[in-house]
């Protein structure tokens, strides 16, 4: 896997979207937000107005 970086110099590994793919009883459609150059995956669940993201990494 390669290794990336932003253009402040922040260096990030980006898991291909193909393997999230066939993920068994998971209805939520991919949604992402820039966040200081870098794309997080979110997941919004509606009607209740849930919002779920990932930990940040430590």
């Amino acid at each position: 896997m390669d290794v990336l970086a932003t253009s402040g110099g922040v260096a990030f590994v980006r898991t291909p979207g193909e393997q999230f793919g066939g993920i068994g009883d998971y209805p939520y459609e991919p949604r992402y937000v820039k966040v200081d150059g870098l794309r997080m995956g979110h997941v919004v669940v509606e009607p209740d107005g849930w919002l779920t993201t990932p930990p940040p990494p430590s």
